[in-house]
């Protein structure tokens, strides 16, 4: 659920708040900002990256990483190579160097969740259907080996 959708909720059941049920789901939403706000204080403190994680800058900033577009995350992953990532956190002068470990935590949870949703999708797909894949993501000579025995 997206601050937008949350925002929408409200003014809907702000125009209500004079019944039960308009009570009941603005107390909800508050119940649900108070409960993200201890996540993140929580998560934070953890240095963890999730699905639930709010993207920290850019276009995106203060959206859960689920509800960051693919496209956006491939992009940033693209602008942001491990290697220099990983120097970075490693060498950088303090703050970069902890600017530089935030990123790279984020790098390997987006790497994680291509994996993910690319392993999800093959075990979905036919060995046709997983050839087209293969050769529409930058491996057009592919073929399927059949296994011998």
């Amino acid at each position: 659920m997206t601050r937008e959708h949350l925002a929408q909720l409200r003014v809907q059941a702000e125009k209500h708040r004079n019944r039960h049920s308009g009570r009941i789901v603005l107390e909800l939403l508050d119940e649900i900002v108070r409960l993200r706000a201890l996540w993140d204080r929580n998560e934070t403190r953890r240095n963890a990256v999730s699905d639930e994680s709010l993207w920290p800058f850019g276009e995106y900033k203060g959206e859960r990483m689920v509800d960051v577009p693919e496209d956006y995350l491939m992009w940033w992953v693209k602008s942001n190579p491990r290697d220099g990532l990983r120097i970075d956190a490693d060498f950088a002068p303090a703050p970069a160097n902890f600017a530089a470990r935030r990123k790279l935590r984020i790098y390997d949870y987006i790497q994680q969740r291509i994996t993910d949703e690319t392993n999800e999708t093959a075990s979905e797909l036919s060995d046709e259907g997983l050839l087209d894949l293969v050769r529409n993501n930058g491996f057009p000579n592919a073929t399927i080996i059949e296994e011998e025995g």
